[in-house]
């Protein structure tokens, strides 16, 4: 099996602006990081949430890898802005 396969970005939607991430599994932090080098003003401490198709969110930890589909939507958001 070849273990040098092509990189390839997932298009995702940060705060409402398309982020491209670096591949199907990402972490948090790579969420984030990802976020910050397309010019999104957020900060590394910031916390990430996954939106739910029902209307909910649910958070994602900087060391959670997670899947993510083209187009899925995440909110990053300061500690003061999620109560």
């Amino acid at each position: 099996m070849n273990e040098h396969k092509p990189p390839h970005t997932i298009e995702i939607v940060v705060n409402g602006k398309q982020v491209n991430v670096p591949d199907r599994e990402v972490t948090g932090l790579e969420i984030k990081q990802a976020a910050i080098a397309q010019g999104l003003n957020i900060h590394l401490d910031f916390l990430v949430f996954r939106d739910l198709s029902n209307g909910q969110q649910v958070a994602v930890k900087d060391d959670e890898p997670v899947r993510v589909h083209h187009e899925e939507r995440f909110d990053i958001l300061s500690n003061d802005d999620h109560s």
